[in-house]
């Protein structure tokens, strides 16, 4: 959303602001998502640098979008070989991947946005079934229609990622059709802000937004086909300089789901104030109370009426630094919730985060991509701390929307760019325990999971790029289950390894190729499951 620029002093976005203020899950940018998503950027081979470039850019102010459009269009074509099993028991694939492209960006008077879109289409060569064409879609836009009164910011992603998890990112692995789930997400948010000179800003808005994902049934794993759409109505209210050391930011929110699952005929209303003070210049004490009403469906309908509090902190070490630190009652649990971002140096930047609520599966998508902003290359940030962000994760997988979850997710990234070396270390940890779905408890499942990964690139010359990657970690899932003597737990634990290393050869400014190696292998109680995927690419950038 629009920043306030004609302050006396430096202000943060207003809605920022509100989405590090307010305990509330929304679709709309002006409540928080109780849920964060993961830190974390992208392995593809040449990104990395370009992507880390970017978000120091995005810590120290960036420089000005160029005005006017910019069109980007491309064109990637791979030929990958696929082997999976051990010895006497493998099967190999080869396969083809087209992927056209385009990257559009708009800085004009009345229209600001990025779109990258990128769909892949999947061509086996030696397995019957296996085709499938996967849509892969980040765009931002803000269209001024009254200037600085009216406004109306449109939101879309899609993605595909590995519906049982265990899996390295997207470009390290090669997903079949029966261990793919597809998600869409979009978001139409129009809002009124009114300035009311030094005393504050005020915000009165809507949204409708609308989340699917769909996945085949796999080894009697039920099909996924949920979706929710959901309307909010909010407005939001946050003080000028006129207080000086004091801040108030306050919120009156009301949303409705519907959908799928547990979604349907769900509510949530919140309203909550959180008065600040700035004790020093980098040091400002935060404290919050309100009210909220939570209602989801189910064999036994969960229902949150309940006060909503909360202490915190606020530090900013440095002009390109934030830190926020809160530990309070929301969602009817008491929880803590850390996002912070530390730049060392120039060249190094820290990121980390907390969160511990309840949010469905779709609904934390959701929330996740209204609460995010896209940089220069369309990938994800924070639009508070410029964090990288991972909207969908290939380790932990993808869980149902017939459920309600309580989930527990801490990310740590770390980023270094050095003349020729790119640095890139992410540690990440979640948990999902149901509350409540519609089947009742007899299917509902309790998973855990916890990895580490690091990338480094290296450019050998101006044309010759290196990347090596490494991901190690832990899924772990216990379902409860009927047996003729009651419910019993079945527990099952996976760990799993992920290696990849790729080099690419820029031929030139507009045509590059590279060949890549990745080796995957999951270990359970039942033994390992080896794969080596090997990709040859080409892409032409017009």
């Amino acid at each position: 959303m629009p920043a306030i620029r004609d302050s006396a002093r430096p202000v943060i976005p207003l809605r920022a602001l509100l989405l590090a203020a307010v305990a509330t899950a929304g679709a709309g940018r002006a409540a928080a998502q109780t849920v964060l998503p993961d830190t974390g950027t992208t392995v593809e081979i040449g990104s990395l640098r370009q992507q880390l470039e970017g978000l120091l850019a995005i810590g120290t102010g960036g420089t000005p979008a160029q005005p006017g459009w910019t069109v980007v269009p491309s064109i990637t074509a791979s030929q990958g070989w696929s082997n999976t099993g051990g010895t006497g028991n493998s099967s190999s694939s080869w396969y083809t991947l087209l992927t056209p492209a385009v990257l559009v960006s708009a800085n004009t008077a009345r229209l600001q946005g990025t779109l990258n879109y990128a769909p892949v289409a999947r061509i086996s060569e030696s397995q019957s079934g296996q085709d499938q064409i996967g849509q892969h879609l980040n765009t931002s836009t803000l269209v001024t229609i009254l200037p600085e009164q009216l406004f109306l910011r449109l939101q879309g992603f899609a993605s595909q990622q590995a519906t049982s998890g265990g899996l390295g990112p997207v470009n390290t692995v090669d997903l079949t059709r029966q261990n793919t789930t597809q998600s869409y997400s979009g978001i139409a948010t129009p809002y009124l802000r009114e300035r009311f000179g030094e005393l504050g800003t005020a915000e009165l808005g809507g949204s409708y937004s609308y989340t699917e994902q769909n996945s085949e049934a796999n080894h009697g794993v039920p099909a996924l086909n949920d979706n929710t759409t959901t309307t909010q109505e909010y407005l939001a209210f946050t003080s000028g300089t006129a207080l000086e050391r004091f801040s108030i930011n306050s919120l009156a929110s009301a949303k409705q789901m519907d959908g799928t699952g547990v979604t349907s005929n769900a509510r949530r209303d919140v309203a909550t104030v959180e008065g600040g003070y700035a004790i020093t210049r980098n040091i400002t004490a935060l404290v919050k109370a309100g009210y909220e009403d939570i209602h989801y469906s189910g064999a036994t309908p969960y229902n949150v009426n309940d006060a909503v509090w909360s202490v915190g902190t606020r530090l900013t070490p440095n002009p390109d630094s934030t830190i926020t630190l809160r530990y309070g009652h929301q969602d009817g649990i008491n929880s803590a919730t850390l996002d912070a971002s530390y730049a060392p140096t120039a060249s190094t930047r820290l990121y980390a985060r907390y969160s511990d609520g309840l949010m469905t599966a779709l609904e934390n998508l959701q929330a996740a991509v209204a609460a995010s902003e896209l940089d220069p290359l369309g990938n994800p940030v924070d639009p508070t701390t410029g964090a990288p962000l991972l909207l969908t994760n290939n380790f932990f997988g993808t869980q149902s929307n017939q459920a309600l979850y309580r989930t527990k997710r801490g990310s740590v990234t770390g980023t270094l760019l050095r003349d020729r070396d790119t640095f890139s270390v992410t540690g990440s940890y979640q948990s999902r325990t149901p509350l409540t779905s519609t089947t009742g408890s007899t299917t509902t499942t309790t998973s855990e999971g916890v990895y580490g990964s690091f990338s480094w690139s290296h450019n050998i010359s101006e044309s010759f790029t290196s990347l090596a990657y490494i991901q190690y970690g832990t899924n772990s899932s216990t379902a409860a289950q009927a047996q003729p003597a009651g419910l019993t737990n079945k527990k099952q634990t996976t760990d799993s390894l992920v290696t990849s290393v790729a080099l690419r050869y820029a031929f030139s400014e507009s045509l590059y190729g590279s060949v890549q190696y990745s080796y995957t292998s999951q270990f359970a109680a039942s033994g390992s499951t080896p794969t080596n995927l090997v990709l040859v690419t080409v892409r032409k950038i017009f």
